[in-house]
């Protein structure tokens, strides 16, 4: 018996087993989830939706009808804060591998909206994000931009006059002041306002309630006409 023999069946095995013990902590994991979010629904007079259950009274699903789940979410809940109706959702996703194609293992994206005005779309985040997709680097706005270099925020959007009538350098500098200078990013489209669930990947009681607070002051930082 050599060597090999011996050594690829365990780590074949030692494999399985960090597989089986993954699996087994993301279901640990969601349980709890959907318990907090339960609790979180209650306590703030919300409406849960989970996939086939019916969909929330207003809300964008960018990525719906599109690849392997093609569902517009796995988890939402619309709820008011304050005055304003916030939907907040959780959808499964590949991974990426850095060469860009999608991997077996499962993340997750989590995304807060509030209603906003039906405009041309408006992008605000990291020029670091924004030059990485072709459409958003042909529509980057120059002369709406703070900071430099790694650090720099940019505004995109297929509309130059609407994005200098919406956003100012002003507007991005209390953006880097709440935020620093790397956040995913704001987008105003479809008539809803929404960035992903700060911090983590999950959609928590606690990130659902500080992304809709940031949101809700955004809001009142734009335009009267962007509300």
């Amino acid at each position: 018996m050599t060597t090999l023999s011996v050594v690829i069946p365990l780590l074949v095995a030692g494999a399985v087993v960090v597989l089986v013990a993954t699996a087994r902590s993301r279901r640990k994991e969601t349980a709890n989830l959907l318990v907090e979010r339960a609790e979180f629904a209650r306590g703030a007079g919300g409406i849960e939706y989970s996939n086939g259950s019916g969909r929330p009274s207003f809300g964008y699903f960018p990525t719906e009808g599109r690849g392997e789940f093609p569902q517009p979410f796995d988890y939402a809940v619309e709820f008011v804060r304050g005055s304003t109706p916030v939907v907040a959702f959780e959808k499964r996703a590949r991974k990426q591998s850095p060469g860009g194609t999608n991997s077996s293992a499962l993340t997750y994206e989590s995304v807060v909206e509030v209603p906003a005005a039906r405009c041309p779309r408006l992008w605000i985040g990291p020029e670091l994000l924004a030059v990485q997709n072709l459409e958003l680097r042909s529509q980057i706005v120059p002369e709406l931009a703070v900071g430099r270099q790694h650090r720099k925020l940019v505004v995109a959007s297929p509309d130059a006059d609407f994005a200098g009538s919406a956003v100012s350098p002003e507007t991005l500098q209390w953006l880097a002041d709440r935020l620093g200078s790397w956040f995913r990013p704001i987008v105003l489209e479809h008539g809803t306002l929404r960035t992903n669930a700060r911090p983590g990947e999950r959609l928590t009681a606690a990130n659902i309630l500080s992304t809709a607070d940031l949101l809700i002051e955004l809001l009142k930082v734009l335009p009267q006409h962007l509300r």
